[in-house]
């Protein structure tokens, strides 16, 4: 499998087109003979490496972006050290898909987790292992469940726990107990890959406290529609029934309180970070902090959900990168990545060997503020509908398939939509009939996509039934029907 991705520009689709036919890939680092060396410190030593990731955090969340003033205030601060890719997309709008594809570089089709159910198999090669593999202490903390129930997403840790919550915030407990590692950690130990995952931006939005409400803006500029909620968690113009406050509030309640989840989840991370310095392991540490995926607030009349789309409220993650000992400097970067690409750029600076099946690219160019070699993305949209999208350069083609999803329905006829994201953000004009050349140029590489990768609906046909703790975990998440 090529996994390729990038420009839309002239003879480069043509250059595209003919890199697709073969089954080689080119890793950008290895064109230049550059060795990946940004986790190497002034003694020869490697780095620690923490790596946070967020779930449904949307990127325009981080800083101002979301409208007014900040809420963000400690991912800001982290923010200006770092490198930015502003153009980040997750391979899939649900958790374990995406998180299964950064775990090893693969997208969905290519690991088999294509849906919320599915399990990495026990010879996929994962970070965990590659980071025991470099010696590191392998940790990982997280708050959502579907990371455990035998995801097979522990490979390689020394030590995995859950703090996952039905109700209330887990954040605050994965936060504290990764302060506590930091806090007792010895001077003799090794270099630690320690992986936090936070949960509170998931619906239903009942996990941050009140104080958290009062901290975040008011109004977001949107209007306030009163909605009637609906008797399924996949509505369009309703509330998911999951998602239902008791006193029926309108729209706006529900977007601050996504903010205050957000704000909270901020302020968590904020104690990790503190006690990354107060241990004195900042400089030695490089950062890498990015969310599963997104969630649509209302627009194209999805409400409080995420897993159908591939819109960019869904599909776009923030993804920021600071290198140890100003390895990185920081600069905004606004090529296309995705999530598949953090397991090769890791790797490849531990000078350990991914499979060759391995689909992402080793982002170091960039990181050095190269230019890169820019490769088509693709976003998948991990309930039975399978929405493929590929994002290359500022144009953006989602394909909806004609045979019919499994469950029966869909919220959108098939077809081919095309969008270019830089002038219109929010993918309200259509560009298909005014385009068809784009259209064509892309379409190859989706269908392509879908071939290799299974793209089928039967995966979803064969899914196994879940014990009764994961059923719990998956309805009080909203992903049961």
């Amino acid at each position: 499998m090529t996994g390729l991705r990038g420009s839309v520009l002239g003879g480069v689709v043509v250059a595209w087109m003919l890199a697709a036919a073969s089954p080689a890939r080119v890793d950008p680092s290895a064109e230049r003979g550059e060795a990946s060396t940004w986790l190497r410190l002034d003694d020869g030593t490697r780095a620690s490496v923490l790596l946070i990731t967020v779930d449904t955090l949307r990127a325009d969340h981080l800083g101002g972006a979301a409208g007014g003033e900040s809420f963000t205030p400690h991912l800001d601060r982290l923010a200006s050290t770092a490198v930015v890719f502003d153009a980040a997309s997750t391979p899939a709008t649900a958790t374990r898909p995406a998180i299964a594809s950064l775990l090893t570089g693969r997208y969905p089709g290519a690991h088999d987790v294509v849906h919320n159910q599915g399990r990495l198999r026990p010879d996929d090669r994962l970070l965990g292992e590659v980071f025991a593999d470099a010696g590191y202490e392998t940790v990982m903390f997280y708050g959502n469940d579907l990371l455990g129930r035998d995801s097979g997403f522990a490979q390689g840790f020394e030590t995995a726990e859950s703090f996952a919550r039905l109700l209330g915030s887990a954040d605050e407990a994965v936060a504290s107990r990764a302060v506590a590692f930091l806090d007792d950690r010895p001077d003799d130990a090794p270099p630690f890959f320690l992986w936090l995952h936070f949960m509170d931006p998931h619906g239903p939005y009942f996990s941050a406290p009140p104080e958290a409400r009062r901290r975040v803006p008011v109004d977001d500029g949107r209007p306030n529609e009163a909605l009637a909620v609906a008797d399924g968690n996949y509505p369009r113009g309703a509330i998911p029934k999951y998602q239902a406050l008791r006193d029926r509030p309108g729209t706006a309640t529900y977007r601050r309180r996504y903010r205050a989840e957000v704000h909270h989840t901020d302020a968590q991370i904020g104690r990790v970070l503190d006690a990354l310095h107060r241990s004195g392991l900042a400089d030695d540490t490089a950062i890498l902090f990015t969310a599963d995926h997104g969630e649509s607030l209302g627009e194209h009349d999805l409400f409080f959900q995420h897993g159908w789309g591939v819109y960019e409220v869904s599909a776009r993650v923030p993804l920021l990168v600071r290198g140890p000992a100003e390895r990185t400097a920081p600069r905004r970067v606004p090529q296309a990545v995705s999530l598949v690409d953090l397991a090769p750029t890791l790797a490849a600076a531990l000078e350990q060997v991914l499979p060759p099946e391995t689909e992402g690219v080793d982002l170091a160019p960039l990181l050095r503020g190269e230019s890169g070699a820019p490769v088509p993305v693709f976003t998948l949209s991990a309930c039975p509908n399978q929405e493929v999208a590929v994002r290359a350069g500022d144009l953006k083609l989602i394909h909806r398939p004609e045979r019919a999803p499994f469950g029966g329905w869909s919220f959108e006829p098939p077809g081919w939509w095309l969008f270019d994201v830089a002038r219109d953000p929010a993918e309200l004009v259509d560009l298909a009939v005014e385009r068809p050349e784009d259209v064509e140029r892309l379409r190859p590489l989706v269908e392509r996509w879908e071939r290799e990768h299974g793209i089928d609906g039967s995966r979803h046909r064969s899914v196994q039934e879940p014990d009764a703790a994961l059923q719990r975990q998956l309805e009080a998440l909203g992903y049961v029907q």
